[in-house]
């Protein structure tokens, strides 16, 4: 029987065949999504500080402020900042300080590796036994870490 206002459809074929291509095209948009999201987030920047504070002798006038850091995260560091607040201050001071091994962009901490640092401070001298807050930031791949910490003066 012929009705004149019959249309032609897709054969069942053509229909299963385009379906399956969309289903694969959204399959690797979806992959490719979750994956590139999943790698970024893989990449974590972390660090782990050491820190003493010694006043020798407990009346010295100096103290030794020595760091040490380990890289425990998977993305190198190329910068680390540290800052106190010394005594009689309330505010952060940052330190300057000289990396042993070197870090920089150049030459970054890599994850595992850690590096170390010692400086000498001879104004607003730290108590002996009395604690000290600390406040590190590392920085690389366009991520920062920051930590706070507190340590106690040993003489």
């Amino acid at each position: 029987m012929n009705c004149p206002n019959r249309r032609k459809a897709v054969s069942p074929l053509l229909a299963t065949i385009i379906l399956i291509a969309i289903t694969i095209a959204a399959g690797l948009v979806i992959y490719n999504l979750f994956f590139s999201t999943a790698g970024a987030a893989g990449q974590t920047l972390q660090c782990l500080p050491e820190i003493t504070l010694i006043r020798p002798g407990g009346s010295a006038t100096y103290a030794i402020i020595t760091i040490s850091i380990k890289n425990t995260g998977n993305t190198p560091i190329t910068g680390i900042a540290v800052q106190w607040i010394p005594e009689g201050q309330t505010s952060l001071q940052s330190l300057t300080l000289t990396w042993d091994p070197s870090v920089s962009s150049t030459n970054p901490l890599n994850p595992g590796q850690t590096a170390s640092a010692t400086t000498t401070v001879t104004t607003n001298l730290p108590v002996v036994g009395k604690n000290y807050p600390f406040v590190v930031k590392a920085s690389g791949s366009g991520q920062s870490f920051t930590t706070s910490l507190s340590v106690s003066c040993i003489g």
